[in-house]
């Protein structure tokens, strides 16, 4: 038989889950959810071991992470982003000073735009194996991009 405090600690869980998901759904002022989500990425960016490209210039892994957290806290301060989609599409995937869409180099991974190397790591976060609605169904592109 099962554990009554095991019992409460699984609905807890499902409702967190539940109402997680509804908050991002619904669109609301940042959540709970996606800070963490973002604050996920920005910590995997950081740890990555990858170099990011950004207007003419590599960047070490800490060197982007630090860069993106500040344009996440300009925005965020601004009420620009709302969700963790919308903190790839306008704050992870490109410069806001020239368009110019970042890049990630991993070790001998081919390039790829931050875009599509960020909503994989979306994906991880989420324990999604495939695209889905939920789990950010980007079609980013994954070709070689600058030297």
């Amino acid at each position: 038989m099962s554990d009554p405090r095991r019992l409460m600690v699984r609905a807890a869980q499902r409702a967190l889950c539940v109402a997680a998901m509804a908050s991002s759904i619904a669109g609301a002022d940042p959540s709970s959810v996606a800070a963490a989500e973002i604050t996920q990425l920005l910590n995997r960016v950081g740890t990555s071991h990858c170099a990011f490209y950004r207007n003419g210039l590599w960047y070490e892994a800490d060197q982007a992470e630090a860069h993106l957290r500040r344009k996440w806290q300009y925005a965020a301060a601004r009420a620009r982003v709302r969700t963790t989609e919308e903190f790839i599409e306008q704050i992870g995937s490109k410069s806001s000073f020239s368009s110019q869409p970042y890049r990630v180099r991993c070790g001998a991974d081919a390039t790829m735009s931050a875009e599509a190397w960020l909503f994989g790591e979306l994906r991880a976060i989420r324990g999604c194996a495939h695209e889905s609605d939920r789990c950010t169904a980007r079609a980013a592109d994954q070709a070689t991009g600058p030297p």
